[in-house]
């Protein structure tokens, strides 16, 4: 049996996804990402919507109401598994651009020793 996700709260989900600077392009997004979001109900045309103009989701306010979208009511904490999900794939994807944006800060990791190798998957080298 698996576990159930934990309850993210709006405060947490919003903090972390405006953390210097997240943004999220609507017309580029991952499909694992757009995939999830579906599935929690926000599609593509929802995020349109959200991202107004400038077709991203930036700032407390737009990260803020997509909150709303994804919590449906619930009362300011995302529970079950579709919301969850997609607020873990949102968090990736932003994560992900914002390493991006900053040159991706690689390790390059010298082995001297042939357990150099299980060090290098542990890296995920």
């Amino acid at each position: 049996m698996s576990e159930s996700p934990s309850p993210i709260s709006r405060p947490i989900f919003v903090n972390a996804l405006s953390f210097r600077g997240g943004a999220l392009t609507v017309e580029n997004l991952d499909h694992g990402t757009a995939y999830a979001l579906a599935a929690a109900g926000l599609g593509h045309q929802d995020l349109v919507e959200l991202a107004g103009p400038d077709g991203r989701v930036a700032g407390r306010a737009e990260w803020g109401t997509l909150f709303d979208r994804l919590d449906a009511g619930r009362a300011g904490v995302l529970t079950g598994e579709e919301p969850t999900t997609a607020a873990e794939a949102l968090r990736d994807e932003v994560d992900r651009r914002r390493l991006a944006a900053c040159g991706g800060h690689g390790i390059v990791h010298l082995a001297l020793r042939p357990e150099g190798a299980i060090e290098a998957r542990a890296l995920g080298a």
